[in-house]
């Protein structure tokens, strides 16, 4: 099966403000203040950060109703730095409210892995441009 998303970003007047849309949903993105934007929204990377801490919190949730795991909230941080050669270094830490035996978390950390932007991240893909 393969996922189709369509998203259209528009950039008006207001400098780096844009406005995303999906068809059902508009969110926003801005540059902070120091780069010439209003810090009125996340960044384009905070927004990949963000992508992958609720993906991450509701593949886990998915996973624990199945299995009928009491983990309450699930609170996913994740952290974007620059490592070794250019590389970006996306750092997770998911904390459930409730307490687990580690057998369960070792299971945990496998099943976010299986996060679909998890597994867009780290694999190799491919970008195409055109002009219209």
């Amino acid at each position: 099966m393969t996922d189709f998303i369509s998203i259209e970003a528009t950039l008006g007047a207001e400098n780096y403000k844009t406005s995303m849309h999906n068809g059902r949903s508009t969110v926003f993105c801005d540059e902070p203040a120091d780069k010439g934007g209003k810090d009125s929204a996340p960044a384009p990377r905070e927004l990949l950060c963000m992508s992958l801490a609720a993906c991450t919190a509701i593949t886990l949730r998915m996973y624990a109703e199945r299995k009928n795991w009491a983990l309450g909230n699930i609170d996913v941080q994740v952290t974007l730095s620059e490592g070794e050669a250019g590389k970006q270094v996306f750092n997770r830490t998911i904390k459930p409210e409730h307490k687990q035996d580690q057998a369960i978390y070792d299971r945990l950390l496998m099943v976010a892995d299986k996060c679909p932007v998890h597994k867009l991240l780290a694999g190799t893909n491919e970008i195409i441009t055109t002009i219209a």
